[in-house]
């Protein structure tokens, strides 16, 4: 009796073993959805494929396109919808509405282990069209800010730049020859001249990596050199560390427009020479030179 009661047992886990082997092959090798984003390379026209400039889709997708070329080929049959989307509204459009240029998703339902040559052969369900403009823009943003020079003239104008996106900053600049992060700031570091040993920089520009913003720039110099020019005595005052009576540090501060500060390191006085000027936003200063921003917050 106990021997045929084991039996049984041993019947029956197998059984369920089986079935949810069969349920986890089932879930694993049936069809999912891969959805393809990208720009019409052509009219489609009422062919059976549409070609797709593809830069982006889901994660599914993502992984198929691996290695492979941005351009596809996906097939499309009598049974493929056309959306063409307006003001956030689908209408039912027929595939001859699709021209090159316009933004498009493509979803196709085809077997999770599918190749990629596999996917573009399945006939897609469904081709979303969002038009031209899309809702992205088309080419990367190049962002300067200034003051003008002289007035806007022959289509013109000439600025005096103070600030910039990434881009913008390095395509004035160049590749930095060192990037550096430290906490939540990433610097960027310069060598301009010939003067300076491998380990030296002469400039560095510190931005802020939550957002990008440029917190603030610095020049070294090797060796020292007076900077009183930049350090007019109306617009200049000394702050020293610990106390103005027991100095162990000083700095020169120029307050600038837009809420900048211009800084002298290591100088007391005029005619002294610094090893460096930094330009730094004042909103920034307390996670710097706390003790400075406390003098200028509370004088």
């Amino acid at each position: 009796m106990k021997k045929q009661f084991l039996f049984g047992a041993l019947i029956a886990v197998a059984i369920l073993t089986a079935g949810a082997s069969a349920t986890y092959a089932a879930r694993t090798n049936g069809n999912v959805l891969y959805v393809f984003n990208g720009r019409m390379i052509a009219d489609a026209g009422s062919g059976s494929t549409v070609a797709v400039d593809v830069n982006g889709g889901n994660r599914l997708a993502l992984k198929k396109l691996v290695g492979q070329s941005d351009s596809a080929n996906f097939a499309v049959d009598a049974n493929t919808q056309y959306l063409r989307w307006a003001h956030g509204v689908p209408t039912v459009v027929t595939e001859s509405n699709l021209v090159a240029g316009d933004r498009v998703s493509v979803h196709v339902l085809a077997d999770r282990h599918a190749s990629l040559a596999q996917i573009e052969a399945t006939a897609a369900r469904r081709v979303a069209d969002s038009g031209q403009a899309g809702r992205f823009p088309t080419q990367p943003l190049w962002l300067f800010r200034g003051t003008l020079d002289a007035p806007a003239a022959g289509g013109k104008v000439t600025l005096h730049i103070r600030d910039g996106n990434l881009r913008a900053l390095r395509g004035m600049l160049g590749q930095p020859q060192m990037v550096t992060d430290t906490g939540n700031y990433r610097s960027w570091q310069y060598r301009f001249g010939d003067d300076l040993d491998h380990d030296e920089f002469s400039h560095a520009l510190l931005f802020r990596k939550a957002d990008g913003k440029l917190v603030s720039v610095s020049r070294s110099y090797s060796p020292e050199r007076k900077v009183d020019e930049l350090f007019p005595a109306a617009e200049t005052k000394t702050y020293s560390y610990p106390s103005e009576g027991a100095a162990q540090f000083s700095i020169r501060v120029r307050p600038l427009s837009g809420g900048r500060l211009l800084m002298a390191m290591g100088v007391s006085e005029p005619g002294q020479t610094t090893g460096q000027v930094v330009l730094m936003r004042e909103s920034e200063l307390r996670y710097f030179y706390e003790w400075l921003d406390q003098r200028l917050t509370r004088p």
